[in-house]
């Protein structure tokens, strides 16, 4: 028994004389490692925020859609190369949902293959010409379909109303109630049946 005692004394001893050795320091008690001598991997690894969506030097617009129950507008933000004009929010409606708003059942009552165009605004009137698309509509898409587009341009402040044309004829428009219009000049008021939830709107009493 005093032997094997032995041998394993002499064992250690051989160990700890190996380590000094070998350069590293034997301390009786743990000491602290400096921070600039820790091994990279022995680390904790920082942490990241997550990055957010860069749109360069793109600017936010207000485009509007359908919301998911169907029956009225949603706003949404768009993002485009300045300096905004009508044909950019007209565009950018044209596109339709992003992928993101698509997977949250938003809509558009605009057909795919839409493109708008815009004649200029005079005096707050904005001239928007629709192309054949405007033929495929159903009637419980017209609606929606001008609201969409009035909504949409008179979030420049500059326009307050839009005439439409088609085929070179000014189209009298289906109104938000589902009437046809009295006149070509429509503006917010005339869809405000449609209107985003909790949107001030003042408008004349009926």
């Amino acid at each position: 028994m005093k032997l094997r005692r032995l041998a394993v004394v002499c064992c250690v001893g051989l160990a700890l004389a190996g380590v000094a050795g070998c350069g590293l320091p034997v301390d009786a008690l743990p000491q602290p490692i400096p921070s600039d001598e820790v091994p990279p991997a022995l680390l904790a690894p920082t942490s990241t925020s997550p990055t957010p969506t860069n749109h360069g030097s793109r600017i936010p617009v207000a485009v509007f859609f359908v919301a998911p129950d169907g029956t009225q507008l949603v706003k949404t933000t768009q993002w485009v190369i300045p300096k905004i004009t009508p044909q950019k929010l007209l565009d950018a409606l044209d596109s339709g949902p992003t992928s993101i708003e698509f997977d949250q059942n938003i809509q558009s009552a605009l057909p795919p293959n839409a493109s708008l165009v815009s004649g200029g605004v005079t005096n707050g009137v904005l001239l928007v010409y629709l192309d054949q698309s405007y033929e495929s509509l159903l009637p419980n898409q017209e609606p929606l379909y001008f609201a969409q587009i009035v909504w949409t341009a008179t979030s420049l402040s500059n326009i307050k109303s839009l005439v439409f044309y088609y085929n070179n004829a000014t189209v009298a428009p289906v109104l938000g109630n589902g009437s046809i219009a009295p006149a070509y000049l429509v503006d917010r008021c005339d869809y405000a049946q449609l209107a985003p939830p909790k949107t001030p709107l003042n408008c004349p009493t009926q």
